[in-house]
């Protein structure tokens, strides 16, 4: 009798493509990195919203997700995750709204093609499944799509009639899903057998024709075909599609062998969950969820990492398998395959748009004492926090937060955790970490600081050994990089024979260079020579200031005793007119050379120096200005702008750590995007008002949205104070 329905209860279905139109577009939102890959035949593959909805807990399902996200990407394919917002059906998510549909869990309406109707008229919110990941995809031409498992055909299917509405997708969407099999609580025979009827593709990744069964490699079911490769993968997807088939594929791939072992326990997890949903009268769609939960309580969490393994491998296979069918189609439209980046090769785009920060990167702990501190071994109780630090590494993530380009960053970090948890944060927020070094030799550099009840520091102290793996060798792999770099900044933390050739570099291509000087002690770096007469911007505090000053007026000589005598405290207890006033003078004999020096003044703002008017534009089509050689203008115009907030009332101060570093990202940042003097160097201000007010060096709260030309001038509505430089002479 279930032979009869299996085979025949689905006659009506029926390819629906006759009945298309345009008019899906009403009800669909594709993101533009989706959109612009589809358009140029660039690799996509597609992940669904339920399991982040229903799969795991907020914040797991967060961090899955982006890792997952974080795969693809390295492998030099978008990802598109699918999800219903609100009514309309998107096709890749911005990073908000990830986190929004995280953060919704089960309270988001679990929607196949059976939903999706219902749940876009409504105008609810909706994690896609299987099917309605699929439905989406073949809509608008992915044609891959990753995912944890299938659903299947449940025991006692031939009473119930209880199978999964993803096969039936398989039979009419022309799809191939890359999973890590079936669910071994569903009858994974009749799951094979129904997908033969319907015409659907299976085969195993792989040398093995056993078909997996999620947390196992083998359900003791073959199938009669394995692709050992991606290219082997790639191109029997692209015989479908050529073919025409309308029909979908499943490619199983084994969850990987370090986490094999834990099959074993888990498959009596599984059958021990399912003996209490039995018990509890759990039935229908319930099942699943229950016993998936269930059987992370009885494996203490070992399947939840299971489960994430196998579809952070899912994505990895699935990501180079996209890869590869992307060559194959190139190679059909224009008779070659078309240059994709991927994790071991990937290139920088030959573009005016990506700029260069080079220099440190850190991890910070800061340890305060709830009390007066007690020495002699004694502990203190008190509150320690973590957080990513270094300059250059501050400056690439605010650039990347703020969404105008995506920086590459040349650094370098120690093979050990805290490395690796550095790039994935880097990663994250779309810097491009290719250029970070990973060293054998050295640890990741750490700075750790003992803070007293009231705040002050007690005693610091700095690993940076890592800073010195970031070489003029390794700078100059990505010489063609930087020769089509917008702008190169450069931080103090890296050795003064590599400032210098940073900058003779740049001088021979013609790119501008900003010089962060990070401390009074750095800040003398480029003075060694005469190659900081091709500096174009410098972004010093007062202390710094004082100290290129007089390396360039007195002709010192530059030493490390020199620099270590200067006490890097800035002084700004003198009334605000006098420091406005040493600003210009100190800066005055830095200009016959530098066109722009941003001089930072903490809670009084920043005093911009220029070699040209001020409203004169930074930069025009993505180009700066100021760049030549010989002298320049000298100091024409001296404006001060006041601290963000100033105006509004006290700021509350959480950390300074970052805040240089956010107002020289955010202003580079919107100069790139050819925003005019005045909203750069308020947009630089806004982001330091964000990171002070941050436990973080770069505040979370600095996204696109924040830096358009409206919201900065609606924010920031006082005009800067024009310098009178001629009477400071």
């Amino acid at each position: 009798m279930w032979r009869h329905w299996l085979n025949q209860g689905h006659r009506y279905v029926q390819c629906c493509a006759r009945y298309s139109t345009d008019s899906w577009k009403s009800k669909t939102v594709i993101h533009k990195e989706v959109s612009e890959a589809l358009l140029k035949n660039k690799p996509v593959v597609a992940l669904e919203s339920t399991i982040i909805t229903h799969g795991m807990p907020f914040p797991q399902n967060l961090k899955t997700a982006r890792s997952v996200i974080e795969i693809i990407r390295r492998n030099g394919v978008v990802p598109a995750t699918i999800a219903v917002l609100n009514g309309k059906l998107h096709i890749g998510l911005t990073r908000s709204e990830l986190e929004y549909v995280s953060k919704m869990g089960k309270s988001a309406i679990k929607t196949s093609r059976r939903d999706l109707s219902a749940v876009l008229s409504k105008g609810l919110v909706g994690g896609t499944t299987v099917s309605g990941t699929m439905v989406a995809s073949a809509m608008v031409g992915i044609p891959i799509f990753v995912t944890g498992g299938i659903g299947g055909v449940h025991y006692g299917a031939e009473g119930t009639f209880d199978v999964s509405a993803d096969l039936i997708e398989l039979g009419r969407s022309p799809v191939a899903v890359v999973c890590a099999g079936v669910k071994s609580i569903l009858d994974i025979g009749l799951t094979l057998e129904y997908l033969e009827t319907h015409g659907v593709t299976v085969a195993t990744f792989g040398d093995s024709l056993e078909f997996p069964a999620f947390f196992t490699p083998n359900s003791g079911f073959k199938v009669p075909y394995n692709v050992k490769t991606p290219e082997e993968a790639a191109a029997m997807i692209d015989c479908n599609i050529q073919m025409g088939l309308k029909s979908g594929m499943v490619i199983g791939v084994p969850i990987p062998e370090s986490h094999a072992v834990l099959g074993t326990q888990i498959e009596a997890a599984i059958q021990q969950a399912l003996q209490d949903a039995k018990s509890k009268r759990i039935s229908g769609k319930e099942v699943t969820p229950f016993v998936l939960q269930r059987v992370n309580q009885l494996t203490k969490g070992k399947s939840l990492e299971a489960n994430v393994a196998l579809i952070q491998n899912n994505a990895l296979v699935g990501s180079r398998i996209a890869l590869e069918l992307s060559k194959l189609r190139q190679i059909e439209a224009y008779g070659k395959p078309q240059t994709i980046p991927n994790i071991s090769e990937e290139r920088a785009p030959k573009t005016k748009t990506q700029p260069v920060v080079i220099g440190g990167s850190n991890v910070d702990f800061t340890a305060k004492a709830n009390f007066e501190i007690m020495f002699h071994g004694a502990t203190n109780i008190g509150t320690i926090r973590q957080m990513f630090g270094g300059v250059a590494r501050n400056i690439a993530e605010c650039i990347a937060r703020i969404g105008h380009c995506k920086p590459l960053l040349i650094s370098a970090v120690g093979g050990d955790d805290l490395g690796e948890m550095l790039l994935r944060q880097l990663e994250l927020v779309r810097v491009s970490t290719y250029g970070v070094h990973i060293s054998k030799a050295s640890n990741t550099a750490t700075y750790s600081v003992v803070l007293n009840n009231n705040g002050e520091v007690v005693v610091g102290i700095g690993d940076m050994e890592a800073h010195g793996e970031v070489t003029a060798q390794l700078v100059s792999a990505f010489e063609e990089t930087i020769c089509n770099a917008p702008i190169v900044i450069i931080d103090g933390n890296i050795e003064v024979e590599v400032i210098h050739y940073c900058i003779d570099l740049c001088k021979k291509h013609s790119i501008p260079v900003v010089f962060e000087p990070t401390c009074v002690m750095k800040a003398a770096k480029p003075f060694a020579t005469d190659c900081w007469k091709d500096i174009t911007f410098a972004t010093p505090n007062l202390n710094e200031l004082r100290t290129m000053n007089r390396l360039v007026r007195n002709h010192d000589e530059f030493t490390d005793e020199s620099e270590s005598e200067t006490n890097d405290v800035e002084d700004l207890s003198k009334p605000l007119d006098e420091i406005l006033r040493e600003c210009v003078e100190l800066c005055r004999p830095l200009m016959d050379h530098i066109s722009t020096i941003i001089v930072t003044l903490g809670k009084y703002g920043v005093v911009v120096c220029r070699d040209v008017p001020f409203d004169s534009p930074f930069a025009e089509d993505g180009k700066f200005f100021g760049v030549g050689k010989g002298k320049l203008n000298g100091l024409v115009s001296a404006m001060h702008f006041p601290a963000y907030g100033s105006e509004q009332g006290q700021v509350e101060v959480v950390s300074v750590t970052g805040a240089g570093d956010s107002l020289t990202a955010a202003f580079i940042s919107s100069a790139l995007a050819g925003h005019p003097p005045e909203v750069c160097v308020k947009a630089g201000l806004m982001a330091a008002w964000y990171s002070v007010q941050a436990p973080l060096a770069v505040s979370t709260s600095i996204i696109p949205e924040q830096f358009t030309i409206d919201r900065i001038e609606f924010w920031a509505p006082w005009q800067a104070t024009i310098l009178d430089i001629e009477g400071y002479v």
